[in-house]
């Protein structure tokens, strides 16, 4: 699970990308089975949310599937992009906390 990450937006447009490795130390081939992507809350001023876009990727861009394989002893780069959409009307005028930043992939037996 990825959680509990902190970003500063200073204006539409601006973007940040978090990589990290998902291995599977196991001795057993596994296949993906469920991916779960929060939901983003903002507070104290929700719309900003409306703003942001994130997707959860393989390292250069390529889309993760179920049923994706994640072989005993290898391991895969995923990378996560947070946009602040350029075409955003909204800037905030005081900090504002993203909750719900968070993906959870779960690897069953194949």
């Amino acid at each position: 699970k990825i959680s509990g990450l902190q970003v500063e937006f200073k204006k539409p447009g601006d973007n940040v990308a978090y990589t990290f490795d998902v291995k599977n130390a196991g001795d057993i081939d596994a296949r993906l089975t469920d991916i779960n992507i929060g939901v983003p809350t903002c507070t104290p001023t929700s719309y900003i949310c409306d703003d942001i876009e994130y997707k959860l990727t393989y390292e250069y861009g390529q889309e993760i599937k179920i049923t994706d394989s994640l072989d005993k002893g290898d391991s895969v780069t995923l990378k996560l992009t947070l946009n602040y959409k350029s075409s955003s009307i909204h800037l905030a005028t005081q900090d504002v906390t993203v909750n719900g930043i968070d993906a959870t992939l779960v690897y069953a037996q194949k």
